[in-house]
């Protein structure tokens, strides 16, 4: 008898053992926690997911305006050169003969002039004009002679193509280590015989 109760006791609780309320109890917390438990781990996934959006938006953003900025600080560049390009008194001046005449005046003419545009364009380190005139001699800061060496560069050849449209040259990192980038544009709005003038901007990369 003794033997008895101890089997009994030893006997294994069943679940259908417990009063009824106790099994709705159970059961309910049971569904209870199962459904807090999926509802934790759908909202988890959906902030992550929720986060994810926002960061790729914000970076989208951040691209949008940073693109605009560099349009707009290029769009300046090409204003500058469009100064020149519409100016029918420098390419005037350049397309002239100088076989008989001194080209002094010419000289102080394009300092002053392109002198007054890098006055607001500190970025620009210089501008050059490249020229098929040979009776102009080069200076060797705005005027240069276009020689065979000139016309077989790349960014001589770009700035044809172009045909009078700013086309901007990949940077390029000199000695010193700086990086430098190019407006090259062809000076073919006004027409004068033979003679070709190409516009050679250098922009220091890091505006």
């Amino acid at each position: 008898s003794i033997e008895r109760k101890r089997r009994k006791m030893k006997k294994k609780v069943k679940f259908s053992d417990f009063p009824i309320k106790w099994q709705f109890f159970w059961s309910l917390f049971s569904l209870s926690m199962i459904s807090v438990v999926i509802f934790g781990i759908y909202t988890s996934v959906k902030m992550k997911e929720t986060f994810k959006e926002e960061r790729y938006r914000q970076m989208e953003e951040n691209l949008a305006q940073a693109s605009q900025n560099v349009d707009m600080v290029m769009k300046k560049y090409v204003n500058a050169s469009s100064l020149i390009y519409m100016n029918k008194e420098v390419q005037n001046l350049i397309a002239m003969d100088f076989s008989n005449y001194n080209y002094e005046d010419l000289y102080i003419f394009l300092k002053q002039f392109i002198g007054d545009i890098g006055s607001v364009n500190d970025e620009v380190e210089n501008f050059s004009i490249y020229t098929t005139n040979h009776t102009v001699a080069s200076d060797g800061k705005l005027i240069f002679r276009t020689d065979e060496e000139v016309i077989s560069k790349d960014w001589y050849k770009k700035a044809l193509k172009g045909k009078g449209k700013a086309i901007f040259i990949s940077s390029e990192r000199d000695k010193n280590g700086m990086c430098y980038f190019y407006l090259v544009r062809l000076l073919d709005y006004y027409r004068f015989g033979d003679v070709r003038n190409v516009l050679k901007m250098k922009i220091n990369e890091k505006f």
